[in-house]
């Protein structure tokens, strides 16, 4: 969820980007295994994203983007819980390459606390959409990128489609509010 204050309404409003689950998921569909394609959802955070900056954007999108491709670049320093984290999923993470180039070092070990995490591709990625549009994540050839991704997936392969990528919208909600 993204939460937005407008002082001059002096309202709240809640943009709800979580993730949904492919069309053609059904309850029991999930592997025991919980890692591979056969468990990823539609992702909605770039939608959630997009939305809020067509709604309330004060600045150009290269702009807001640059903070986060350039600590991908650069990257961020492993602090002791998210190293906690990358140990306790290491049998997983190391099934896929992809997460093992990321969050593993040269020997093959877990990143630990105080080490540099950089994601070229994050980075990549995110220049990417900055300069085709980030509808690219959910209609273009990103789209497509992720659905092979997804069903080709070695381990559990899953069952997204480009259609599942097409529908998502991120949907405005009623802020839940305590008096």
């Amino acid at each position: 969820f993204l939460m937005y204050y407008d002082a001059k309404q002096n309202k709240v409003y809640a943009l709800d980007g979580r993730e949904e689950a492919p069309v053609n998921s059904f309850e029991g569909i999930l592997p025991d295994d919980p890692y591979g394609g056969g468990n990823v959802a539609i992702p909605g955070t770039i939608a959630a994203i997009k939305r809020a900056h067509d709604t309330w954007g004060t600045m150009d999108i290269a702009t807001l983007w640059d903070p986060a491709i350039t600590l991908a670049k650069n990257g961020i320093t492993i602090d002791s819980d998210f190293a906690e984290r990358i140990a306790e999923g290491e049998q997983y993470m190391k099934l896929f390459d992809t997460t093992r180039l990321i969050y593993f070092d040269s020997s093959n070990q877990p990143l630990q606390t105080g080490d540099l995490l950089i994601n070229p591709d994050l980075a990549s990625t995110f220049e990417y959409l900055v300069h085709v549009g980030l509808d690219d994540f959910y209609t273009g050839s990103l789209a497509e990128e992720i659905v092979s991704g997804v069903n080709l997936e070695r381990n559990v392969p899953g069952n997204m489609t480009l259609e599942d990528l097409s529908n998502y919208k991120a949907v405005f909600r009623e802020p839940v509010t305590i008096k």
